[in-house]
């Protein structure tokens, strides 16, 4: 299976964030202590935005996420129909069956070699 950079760059996905997506990744970046080599801040921000389709913030869609830092990233992919939110955060993933079921959105877990450098 392609990586989710190779993907992207093909164009057989698309990559969805709203602003405040795009600030939360900018704030970890910035406050996170990664293990060597830790990833170059500005250079992760300047793939992101070549790769990300920008989107408005979305409207609460029913679905409520225990973490409401999480919530702005479960509106988004709902508002924009996606087939799929990659997230390694537990309070995301316990939503998966509903999430499934009311929404036809598959949260899960992103393979190791899709990571973004």
């Amino acid at each position: 299976m392609a990586s989710l950079r190779s993907a992207a760059d093909a164009g057989r996905l698309t990559i969805v964030a709203s602003a405040q997506g795009r600030a939360e990744l900018e704030h970890v970046l910035a406050t996170i202590r990664f293990r060597p080599p830790a990833p170059d801040p500005g250079r992760v921000l300047a793939r992101f935005d070549q790769c990300v389709e920008p989107a408005a913030t979305a409207a609460h869609c029913g679905l409520t996420c225990r973490d409401p830092a999480d919530q702005k990233f479960l509106d988004l992919a709902v508002a924009v129909r996606a087939d799929r939110l990659l997230t390694r955060d537990k309070a995301l993933l316990r939503l998966a069956r509903r999430a499934r079921t009311r929404f036809a959105l598959t949260i899960a877990v992103p393979a190791a070699a899709d990571r973004y450098e």
